[in-house]
Order: structure tokens, then C-alpha cells, then sequence
């Protein structure tokens, strides 16, 4: 039987990329990963046998060859130990040297690229940094293309993407785990802000439907549940679900006044048929398992 498509997949060994790689093979997808050039064999993983991976220093072209889909889910995020020659190769260079690639072949192809909320406060938004200045730049780079019929891309802008198996670097896992050590005073901010909270399996439910839908050019999908919620809500469920002995010390940092509130208009997604499955209170007490089962001696 043939199948669905041919998915060339970048950051498939990420957050939402690995969920992203499951889900294609598990529906039969002929499945690449491309990863950088420096990256090590891709042994380990459940799939590595039915995944092919390639680098960026194999040929592009050999690569893409037979690719029907591109999800781009690589992205290195502003941090003190990453360069701004990091940021830019990863979250600009990489992708558009396969969309250049993929335009050479002439062929149909959906490209799913994924973006960032962060976008829509920018250039005011002063918590910007280098990482959403790379998404601009990408997204100004596409935008600014022109793309045969052929060619589709939709840049998929994740709001505040997540769930069980995140990294600890990321805001909810770290706090979850301060919860379960019972640290005593967990520094946060005043909380007020508002995020709309989307788990990473919901946004790959959206990437895989966003690549079998119809459009023309270039085209911007809001990601999200479209419902806003103050994230000192959030920390509070969190702290009842792990039971801990911990205070939440809000209003111990700066508050972020850059972004008081941010929640995605997901009329387009929900039109094509996507709603949302997780719900936050059950997203969060899966989070809260998932940190107590990486944090057992």
C-alpha cells in the first residue's frame, strides 16, 4: 500500500518533533529526519529502523527527492550558551537552504514550517530576544518569495506549547520539579499574564492536518486553543496536583509586561475540523506525572 506521503522532518528528535516523527510513521508515512551536521548516529529510538535520517552535509537534493511534505521543527531558542551564528544557521539558514532545495525540484510539496506567537508583539514586544527575531526573519524570507503554485507553506504559530516530556530548561517542568523537592519559596512572577496553553500533542494533530489542507502561497495558521488563561492559575493547579509543601512566591521577579496576554484566533483550524483533545487540567496532571517519573531515584 502506498503511503500517505513522504515527510522530510526537521527536529525530529524535539519536543513537538519527536511526537511529530510517532505520529507520521504510526500512519504509514515514509518518514526522513534531517538532522544538523554535527549530530550523532539516531540508534535508540523505537523508530530507527523504519526512520531514515540524513544530515546537512549529505546532498540536499538526494534528500529531498521524492519529499511530498516538509514539517520544520528544528529551533534553537536565546540562551546564553548559543550563539547568534547558532540561532541564525538553525532557525534561518537550514530551512530555507530545503525550501530552496524543494523549489528545485519541481514537484508539489506542503511545507509546515513551525513559528512562534511571540511574532505577533513584535518589533514592541521587549522580551523579543533572538529567537523570535530569527522566526521574523524566516517568516519575512518566505513571505517575501515567489512561490510557484505548486508550493505551498504554512507557518504554524504555536502559542505556549506544552507537556510530559518537556525539557527541564522550559518554565512548567522546572517548577514541577521545585514542587516535588518541596523547595521552599519558588521565585515566580506576579502571574497576571495570560498564555494560551496548547499541548504538544494537540500541535501535532494541527501540523498534520494543516499539511493535508488546501491553500494558496503562503499562509499564516494561528496555533492554539484560542482561550487564554493567567498563568498563576496555572501554577496554582500545578502545586495542588503535586501536593506540595512549597510556597509560590508571586511577585518575587519582575512581572513580564511585554506580552499581558496572548491566545490564537483558531477559527481556520477549527473550520478545517481540528479541535483541541487535551484539556489543560488533564494536560497538567499528565505533566505532573510525567516530572515525577524523571525526577524517581
Amino acid at each position: 500500500m502506498q503511503p500517505p506521503g513522504s515527510a522530510l522532518v526537521t527536529g525530529g528528535g524535539g519536543f513537538i518533533g519527536g511526537r511529530l516523527v510517532r505520529a507520521l510513521s504510526e500512519a504509514g508515512w515514509d518518514v526522513r529526519l534531517l538532522r544538523g551536521t554535527d549530530a550523532g548516529p539516531a540508534g535508540g529510538s523505537p523508530l530507527a529502523g523504519r526512520v531514515r535520517s540524513f544530515t546537512f552535509a549529505d546532498s540536499l537534493p538526494d534528500v529531498v527527492d521524492g519529499v511530498t511534505h516538509f514539517f520544520n521543527l528544528a529551533v534553537v531558542y536565546d540562551r546564553p550558551a548559543h550563539s547568534d551564528a547558532l540561532i541564525t544557521e538553525v532557525n534561518v539558514t537550514r530551512p530555507l537552504r530545503v525550501l530552496d532545495a524543494l523549489m528545485a525540484r519541481g514537484d508539489v510539496v506542503t511545507c509546515v514550517l513551525g513559528d512562534t506567537f511571540f511574532r505577533k508583539f513584535a518589533p514592541t514586544a521587549t522580551s523579543q530576544g533572538r529567537y523570535t527575531a530569527s522566526k521574523a526573519i524566516l517568516a519575512d524570507a518566505v513571505a517575501a518569495r515567489r512561490w510557484p503554485d505548486r508550493m505551498r507553506v504554512a507557518l504554524l504559530q504555536i502559542e505556549q506549547v506544552y507537556g510530559p516530556g518537556e525539557s527541564f530548561a522550559k518554565v512548567l517542568p522546572r517548577v514541577v520539579r521545585q514542587l516535588l523537592e518541596n523547595v521552599e519559596r519558588i521565585a515566580l512572577t506576579n502571574g497576571l499574564q495570560r498564555r494560551d496553553f496548547i499541548h504538544a500533542d494537540d500541535v501535532v494533530a494541527a501540523a498534520m492536518l494543516v499539511a493535508g489542507a488546501s491553500w494558496r502561497g503562503v499562509h499564516a495558521v494561528p496555533c492554539g486553543t484560542g482561550e487564554s488563561t493567567a498563568v498563576r492559575t496555572v501554577f496554582e493547579t500545578l502545586h495542588a496536583l503535586s501536593r506540595s509543601g512549597s510556597t509560590l512566591g508571586f511577585g518575587d521577579m519582575p512581572p513580564d509586561q511585554a506580552i499581558p496576554e496572548s491566545f490564537a484566533d483558531a477559527h481556520w483550524l477549527r473550520a478545517q475540523g481540528w479541535l483541541p483533545r487535551r484539556s489543560l487540567a488533564d494536560g497538567l496532571a499528565d505533566l505532573v506525572r510525567d516530572v515525577r517519573s524523571r525526577c524517581a531515584p
